[in-house]
């Protein structure tokens, strides 16, 4: 389910995985302040032990390009601070460049990750 309140811009919507027993709801948001995209998803897995995930991202666009960061927390598990930009060519051809740092909870090793990709529409 989706629509506008005003400026804002929401989602939600209900997962029921009866083959796992898993339930998920998802909540949602955005808008754009002065030419920068804002939004912000709440997540729940409903299973054995309840999760939650918070997420927060801004982006802009600048010509053929647009520069993103974000931020998620998965209770539980990790947080994560990842940026990217991605730029269009031609109307068929982007491409992307991303980075991620993942703080793991507990003693989990810490991770980064990097990735480049080109994209062609037909």
């Amino acid at each position: 389910v989706s629509g506008d309140v005003g400026p804002l811009s929401v989602a939600g919507g209900l997962i029921d995985d009866k083959v796992n027993n898993i339930k998920y709801q998802i909540a949602s948001a955005s808008m754009d302040v002065a030419g920068l995209t804002l939004a912000g998803t709440y997540s729940l897995k409903d299973s054995t032990t309840d999760l939650t995930g918070m997420e927060y991202t801004a982006s802009k666009t600048i010509g053929d390009s647009t520069f993103a960061i974000g931020y998620q927390d998965k209770e539980g598990t990790a947080n994560y601070m990842t940026y990217g930009v991605s730029h269009s060519f031609t109307d068929s051809l982007s491409g992307y460049a991303e980075y991620q740092n993942t703080d793991n909870d507990g003693t989990t090793t810490d991770t980064t990750q990097m990735a480049m990709g080109m994209k062609f529409t037909f």
